[in-house]
């Protein structure tokens, strides 16, 4: 299951509350298959999409796909405030390939 640090629950759920979200909103995570790398977007979300996982942390809602949740298990999102940049960021993501021909012939799922 994906794990998320304290700063980083505390830092979705003040993001949430500022714009005013409802009961179902929450973060949303994809993972974007891009060759041999895998890159994440993290975006703010009001409904459940067919297929989506959700998981539940206190008040934190967050939506995944199917290919998102398989690939980020063991996964830990983290937020992080250094100067002028700031973010979440995702640690100990897993490859979802197991070779870069997998991915660059798109037969990696």
């Amino acid at each position: 299951m994906i794990e998320f640090t304290e700063e980083a629950k505390v830092r979705a759920l003040e993001i949430l509350d500022e714009q005013g979200s409802g009961e179902t909103s929450g973060l949303r995570i994809r993972l974007v298959n891009e060759g041999c790398t895998l890159k994440y977007e993290m975006d703010w979300e009001e409904v459940m999409h067919p297929g989506d996982r959700i998981m539940v942390k206190n008040r934190l809602i967050v939506y995944m796909d199917a290919f998102t949740y398989d690939v980020l298990q063991n996964a830990v999102v983290d937020y992080f405030n250094k100067g002028d940049q700031e973010g979440f960021v995702i640690r100990n993501m897993k490859s979802a390939c197991s070779t870069c021909s997998d991915s660059a012939a798109g037969t990696c799922h």
